[in-house]
C-alpha cells in the first residue's frame, strides 16, 4: 500500500520525501597523522609487553607450585 502511494506521488509530482544522511553510514576516514600513530605504536608495544609478562608469571607460579616439595 505504502509502495502505491509513492508511485502515486512521483507520479505526480509530490514525492519530495528527504531522508537525510543515512544515519548506519560511515563518516569518511581522516588521514593519520604522526602523533597518532605515535601513540598507536605505543599502545601496541605495552599491550605486547603487558601479555608477555602476565604469560611469564603464570609461568613462574605453575613451575613453582610443580616444584614444591611437600
Amino acid at each position: 500500500m505504502l509502495d502505491e502511494l509513492v508511485e502515486r506521488a512521483r507520479q505526480e509530482g509530490v514525492y519530495d520525501l528527504d531522508y537525510g544522511p543515512d544515519p548506519y553510514d560511515k563518516p569518511p576516514l581522516e588521514p593519520l597523522d604522526e602523533g597518532t600513530l605515535g601513540i598507536g605504536a605505543l599502545l601496541v608495544v605495552s599491550s605486547l609487553l603487558g601479555i608477555g609478562l602476565a604469560a611469564a608469571a603464570v609461568y613462574l607460579g605453575i613451575n613453582a607450585i610443580l616444584n614444591t616439595s611437600g
